[in-house]
C-alpha cells in the first residue's frame, strides 16, 4: 500500500509540475502576444495552455486506487488526452505557419537571403496509440529545425523537452498491454511498473527543462515573475495539502481495516472452536451407547465395528479410533483391518484413560501440503463408571472449510501447519490451483505466530500482491501453537474504499489550482505596479 501511495502522489506531483511548466510557457508567448496579437502566436500559446490544462486533468487521475471505477475516474483519463492531443497540434501548427527567421548568406559581397523549405511531414494516424508520441515528437522536429535551420538557437531546450514528452506519451501507452497474459509482461507494463516509473521520471525531467527555459525569460520580467512565483506557490500549497489529507484518510484506513482482520482472525480461530466443540459433542454421544461401552470392556473388535457401523461417514469425520483400557486399539474407522497395536504412548489416550477429555490439533505430512487435523478424545466409562476405554474423533481441516470463511466473510483464509499452508483460498499466479504447501518465510511472522504464540498483524505479500493480513496461532491441547491461522484481503481493496474521498481530494485541488490562478494574476500585478 505504501507503494501505491507514494506513486500515486508522485504521479500526482510530477503531473502537477508537467502543468506548472506548460502554463509558464504558455504565460511567456501570452505575455509577449499581449504586445502584438498575431494569431499565430495565439495558435502557440494556447497549444501550451491545453497542455497544462492536460496535464492538471491527469495529475487527478488515480492509477490504481480500488482498480479504477472511480466516480469520474473513467473520463478524466481521455479528457487529458483529447486536450493534450489538440494541445500539441496547436503546437505544431503554431511552428508550421510560423516562417522561420531568415539567415543571411553572402554572394559576390551582395546581402541575400534564403530560406528553407519546410520539412515533409508523414502522415498523421487518427488512433491514440499513434497521435500521442507523434504530436510531440513532431513539435521537436519543428523546434529543432527553428533552432538549427533558423536562427533562434535559444529553441534548442524546448526540441529534447518536446522529445522527452514524445518517449512519456510512449510510455503511458504501455497501460493498453496490461491484458496480456504474459506475467513478466504485466510486471513490466503495470501500473507503479519500472516503464510506469520511466515515464514519471522522463516527464520530470522535460518539465524542468521547461521551467528553466521560462525562468531565464521571466527574471527580465517583474509582473510575470511574480507571477509565476505566486502560481508556484500556490501549487506547493495545494499539493502538500492534498497529500497530507491522503495520507491521513489512508493510514486511518489501513489502521481500521487491521483492526477488522484481527477481529475476523478471532472469529476464524472461533470458528475452529466451534468444530472442536463440534467433535466433543459427537465423540461423547458415541461413547455412552451400551454397544461400545460392552466391546471396550471385552476388547471385542468384531463387535465394536458393528458398533461404530458408518458412524465416521455419516458425521463427516476423518476417523473414529477405539481402544480398551489399556490403550489397545479396538478399531480404526478408516482402516477397520488395522487393530491391535497400541498407543499407550500417545499422550492424548493417556488423558482419557485417566479420565480427562481433551480435544486437539495434529498436523502430519501430506502428498502436497501438510495436513491438520482436530480431534477430539473421551474416556469411555463403564457403569461403574469406571474407564475401559478411549474414543477419539478427528476432522481435517480442508479447503472447504477456509472457503466457507470466505463465503463469509469475502475474506481470504489460510490454516497453516506450522509455517506451511494446509488448506487456503489463496490461488498461485495461473489462477487455477490452490497455493498449498508453502512455506511463510518472513521471520517477523513465524517468530511472533509459533514461537511466542502471539498475533501479528501487518502487509504482506503473496505472488507480489500487496496483502493486510492478520494472523492467529493455531494451539494443541497443551496450549502449544502448532500452526497458524491467516486472514488476508488485498490492499487494493482498501484503497477502493478511499478512491472516491481521495480522487475528490485530487480533483477539488486541481479546481482549486484553475480557480486561484486569475486572484494571483491580479494579485502579481497589483505587487509589480507598487514596486514600480
Amino acid at each position: 500500500m505504501n507503494t501505491e501511495f507514494i506513486g500515486q502522489n508522485i504521479h500526482f506531483a510530477v503531473n502537477l509540475l508537467a502543468s506548472l511548466a506548460m502554463f509558464s510557457v504558455f504565460w511567456l508567448i501570452f505575455d509577449a502576444w499581449t504586445q502584438r496579437k498575431k494569431v499565430i502566436e495565439t495558435i502557440k500559446w494556447l497549444g501550451f495552455l491545453l497542455l497544462a490544462v492536460g496535464f492538471l486533468v491527469n495529475g487527478a487521475v488515480i492509477e490504481r486506487f480500488g482498480g479504477g471505477g472511480g466516480f469520474i475516474s473513467d473520463e478524466l483519463p481521455l479528457i487529458s488526452e483529447i486536450l493534450r492531443i489538440f494541445g500539441y497540434i496547436f503546437i505544431v501548427v503554431g511552428q508550421l505557419a510560423d516562417p522561420l527567421m531568415k539567415k543571411p548568406t553572402y554572394a559576390d559581397g551582395a546581402a541575400t537571403t534564403q530560406t528553407t523549405a519546410p520539412a515533409i511531414l508523414g502522415p498523421v494516424a487518427i488512433l491514440k496509440l499513434v497521435i500521442l508520441p507523434i504530436l510531440p515528437l513532431m513539435a521537436a522536429l519543428l523546434y529543432w529545425r527553428r533552432a538549427t535551420i533558423g536562427l533562434e538557437r535559444h529553441l534548442k531546450p524546448l526540441a529534447y523537452a518536446f522529445v522527452g514528452l514524445a518517449i512519456f506519451e510512449l510510455l503511458s501507452l504501455a497501460v493498453t498491454l496490461q491484458s496480456t497474459a504474459n506475467p513478466l509482461v504485466y510486471n513490466l507494463v503495470a501500473v507503479f511498473g519500472p516503464l510506469w516509473w520511466a515515464a514519471q521520471i522522463i516527464l520530470l525531467g522535460s518539465s524542468l527543462v521547461f521551467g528553466n527555459w521560462v525562468w531565464r525569460y521571466l527574471i527580465k520580467r517583474l509582473s510575470s515573475q511574480i507571477f509565476i512565483v505566486l502560481v508556484t506557490t500556490t501549487v506547493c500549497i495545494y499539493f502538500a495539502s492534498t497529500v497530507g489529507f491522503s495520507y491521513l484518510l489512508l493510514n486511518n484506513t489501513r489502521n481500521q481495516a487491521l483492526t477488522d482482520l484481527t477481529t475476523a482472525s478471532n472469529v476464524l480461530d472461533y470458528a475452529v472452536g466451534s468444530q472442536k466443540s463440534e467433535l466433543a459433542a459427537q465423540a461423547e454421544a458415541v461413547v455412552t451407547r451400551p454397544q461400545v461401552i460392552s466391546a471396550a470392556q471385552q476388547g471385542d473388535h468384531p463387535a465394536m465395528q458393528t458398533a461404530i457401523g458408518d458412524y465416521a461417514a455419516k458425521h463427516q469425520l476423518s476417523s473414529v479410533t477405539v481402544t480398551d483400557g489399556d490403550g489397545k486399539i479396538l478399531l480404526r474407522s478408516e482402516d477397520p483391518d488395522r487393530w491391535g497395536d497400541s498407543l499407550s504412548d500417545d499422550s492424548l489416550v493417556q488423558r482419557a484413560l485417566i479420565g480427562r477429555a481433551a480435544t486437539s490439533v495434529k498436523t502430519s505430512d501430506g502428498v502436497l501440503a501438510p495436513i491438520v487435523t482436530l480431534i477430539s478424545i473421551q474416556p469411555i466409562r463403564d457403569a461403574n463408571n469406571l474407564i475401559v476405554g478411549s474414543l477419539s474423533a478427528s476432522r481435517t481441516i480442508s479447503n472447504a472449510f477456509v472457503d466457507g470463511i470466505k463465503s463469509a466473510t469475502d475474506l481470504d483464509s489460510t490454516v497453516y501447519a506450522g509455517n506451511r499452508r494446509s488448506a487456503t483460498t489463496l490461488m498461485t499466479t495461473d489462477g487455477r490451483n490452490r497455493a498449498i504447501g508453502i512455506k511463510e518465510t518472513n521471520f517477523d511472522i513465524t517468530d511472533t505466530v509459533i514461537n511466542k504464540g502471539k498475533s501479528f498483524s501487518g502487509e504482506v505479500t503473496y505472488q507480489n500482491r500487496v496483502y493486510l493480513a492478520a494472523y492467529t496461532p493455531l494451539k494443541d491441547a497443551d496450549n502449544t501453537p502448532v500452526g497458524m491461522l491467516l486472514v488476508a484481503r488485498p490492499a487494493s481493496d482498501l484503497l477502493a474504499t478511499a478512491t472516491r474521498s481521495v480522487e475528490l481530494a485530487f480533483v477539488i485541488a486541481v479546481g482549486l489550482l484553475a480557480l486561484s490562478v486569475v486572484p494571483v494574476y491580479l494579485l502579481s500585478k497589483k505587487i509589480a505596479g507598487s514596486v514600480k
